[in-house]
């Protein structure tokens, strides 16, 4: 595991760190493996934990709170699925993932959505302003 993903406190530095980790994208979606990362949950269990907080979730339904991206290259060995969540679904399971960083990541989530809102009401000029997350 990289040494960010190692960091244990988070302060101004932290916020940074989060945000290099979740790479959140311009569209306002998170990596359900970059999510999983910081979590900080064993990597062994990533599979189990896609089923339980993204595919059998009866609060998320595919192609609206996530996107499935193949990540097949053609050897045996690939063929993991991954995933792009919304925000509102990040969050949600930051919430209901009890890791010493669910709540810092989720805090992080809630101002990034609340970024996101503002940008489709017109906060923003002509919603042409670029958000950094």
């Amino acid at each position: 595991m990289s040494k960010l993903l190692e960091a244990k406190n988070v302060d101004n530095k932290g916020i940074i760190l989060i945000k290099i980790i979740m790479g959140i994208d311009d569209d306002g979606y998170v990596r359900a493996k970059r999510l999983f990362q910081f979590l900080g949950i064993e990597e062994s269990k990533y599979s189990k934990w896609c089923k339980k907080y993204i595919e059998n979730n009866v609060l998320a339904s595919r192609n609206n709170e996530f996107i499935s991206l193949d990540l097949n290259d053609g050897s045996p060995s690939s063929g993991q699925t991954e995933y792009k969540l919304t925000i509102k679904l990040a969050r949600l399971i930051c919430s209901r993932t009890n890791t010493e960083r669910s709540e810092r990541a989720e805090n992080y989530l809630s101002i990034i959505e609340e970024k996101l809102s503002r940008r489709r009401l017109g906060y923003y000029r002509n919603g042409k302003e670029k958000i950094v997350f």
